[in-house]
C-alpha cells in the first residue's frame, strides 16, 4: 500500500478517499473516524480503534476481578431507582 496519496479538499469542505486505498486499508463507507491533528498533520482515526483503546485504558485502571459491566448495571439500576423515588 502506498503510504501516500495526493487528495483535494472540496469546495464542500469533503475529501474523496481512492478506492484502491481504501481496499488495501478495508476502509468501507459508512465507516466513523476520528479526526484529529498533530501540528499540521490531520491524523484519521477509526472508531473501532478508538473504542478498543480506551477499553484498554480502562482495564487497566480495574483492580482484578473487578467486572465494570456489573458495576455500570448497578449504577444505572441505583439512578432508575432514585429517578422513580423523585416522582
Amino acid at each position: 500500500m502506498n503510504d501516500r496519496i495526493h487528495l483535494h479538499l472540496g469546495k464542500d469542505r469533503r475529501i474523496a478517499i481512492p478506492a484502491q486505498f481504501c481496499k488495501e486499508a478495508n476502509i468501507r463507507p459508512g465507516d466513523g473516524f476520528l479526526l484529529g491533528r498533530h501540528g499540521n498533520q490531520l491524523v484519521l482515526t477509526p472508531l473501532a480503534d478508538e473504542a478498543e483503546r480506551m477499553r484498554q485504558e480502562l482495564r487497566s485502571m480495574l483492580r482484578d476481578g473487578v467486572n465494570l459491566m456489573d458495576d455500570l448495571r448497578e449504577m444505572r439500576a441505583s439512578d432508575v431507582a432514585d429517578e422513580a423515588a423523585d416522582r
